[in-house]
């Protein structure tokens, strides 16, 4: 089986390090009928952390993020 190589747009959002932020985000945007291919979050040095997001339509993204 021959693999597919697909360009996507990639976005990201930094929130405090605290649990139910990610959440918080994450239900935000299915609210706001975003589809994500993918997500990753990960803290970083300040007491945030980083989700990285990846959506299907990105216009949609933007839209929920307004």
């Amino acid at each position: 089986m021959a693999d597919t190589v697909l360009g996507v747009e990639y976005y990201y959002v930094t929130v405090p390090d605290e649990p139910g932020e990610g959440q918080r985000i994450l239900s935000a945007l299915k609210d706001g009928g975003v589809n994500l291919l993918a997500f990753l979050g990960f803290p970083q040095d300040d007491g945030r952390s980083q989700l990285d997001l990846v959506p299907d339509d990105p216009q949609s993204l933007r839209a929920a993020a307004e």
